[in-house]
């Protein structure tokens, strides 16, 4: 478990590259899953080869959903113990400090369209097996519970960093605020207060849409996409999530307008996932084709680690926490 460090993350995580030219988006499946209709999240497998994982925005049942990058049914899987109140966006990030599991699924539960919450909770469990075309079930998730330090807030935006397994949420304001839980990977079990450490004006940047409907971190955590209805934005980070927010991209090309809502990276971080709430959605693709890749380190955390469990994502020797540098920017921003 990572309480407050003094270091920033590029003491140790290498870098994953970053990208300087993108194709326009283009559709490369249509999802054949037809209880998916309304798409909220999305979030690329560590555990299962091409394979990403989503689910239905509210009041469905609370079911995690296997979708081929092909657009394949992959089956559908209950989370028992967790109620779909309105969940938002899905992230891969490690799991608890003492589980075996390397890499573990992340539900935000985190959409307030009435304001009326104060906060929300986000769903941990080990990645499920999949059963293609059929129905399984999970293990009971952990529930991390939550509150806003400043009243209630709508968010539909989850990010999970992939080595420390530090937890933020984005709400869908204009600007938006950055709120990270106070630990780092957070602690299930009782409920805890967020800390705004950012907000984020993507009007600055020209896009068509301010309001933020989904996040990602890259494979090793040294980008972030942010989409809106309109717009994909690029943030690298490369010391704090503050600087990063604080130094934006332009819009990447052509994201798909209908209804848009889920964004995940590949996982070798060369391309960008989308996809829409709809009834027979399609599976959209922004791929790079300027990629600088850094050869230093190119494990990803969440996957290459079944002989040396302790090298798993928060879980390693040299894994370090944002949250320090982060909350003197909040003061020195405030």
């Amino acid at each position: 478990m990572l309480i407050l460090s003094l270091f920033s993350l590029t003491a140790t995580a290498a870098d994953d590259g970053s990208c300087y030219a993108w194709l326009p988006a283009k559709i490369v499946a249509s999802i054949e899953n037809d209880a998916l209709d309304e798409i909220s999240g999305l979030a690329a497998s560590r555990a299962h080869a091409n394979i990403l994982w989503g689910h239905n925005d509210a009041g469905n049942v609370a079911t995690l959903y296997a979708i081929g990058l092909d657009g394949a049914d992959g089956g559908a899987v209950f989370v028992p113990g967790a109620l779909n109140e309105d969940w938002e966006d899905l992230a891969v990030g490690p799991c608890a400090a003492a589980a075996e599991d390397c890499s573990c699924l992340y539900i935000g539960d985190i959409g307030d369209n009435e304001l009326s919450r104060g906060g929300g909770v986000v769903y941990r469990l080990p990645e499920p097996d999949i059963v293609s075309g059929g129905q399984g079930q999970s293990e009971i998730p952990e529930a991390l519970p939550f509150r806003y330090p400043d009243g209630p807030h709508d968010a539909e935006a989850l990010l999970v960093h992939p080595i420390s397994g530090e937890t933020f949420i984005i709400t869908k304001n204009d600007p938006a605020g950055i709120y990270a839980f106070p630990v780092s990977p957070p602690v299930g079990g009782e409920e805890v207060e967020l800390i705004l450490i950012a907000t984020l004006d993507l009007t600055a940047l020209g896009v068509d849409s301010p309001f933020i409907t989904g996040a990602d971190f890259s494979p090793r955590g040294r980008r972030v996409a942010v989409r809106t209805d309109a717009d994909v934005v690029m943030f690298d980070v490369s010391t704090t999530m503050a600087d990063a927010f604080d130094n934006g991209q332009a819009p990447l090309p052509d994201p798909p307008e209908q209804d848009a809502e889920a964004v995940t990276f590949s996982i070798d971080g060369t391309a960008l996932y989308l996809a829409g709430e709809s009834i027979a959605p399609e599976l959209w693709e922004l791929r790079c084709v300027g990629m600088e890749s850094d050869t230093a380190d190119s494990a990803d955390p969440l996957a290459d680690c079944a002989e040396e469990p302790a090298s798993c994502g928060c879980r390693g020797s040299g894994a370090v926490g944002l949250l320090p540098l982060l909350l003197l920017w909040g003061r020195r921003r405030r």
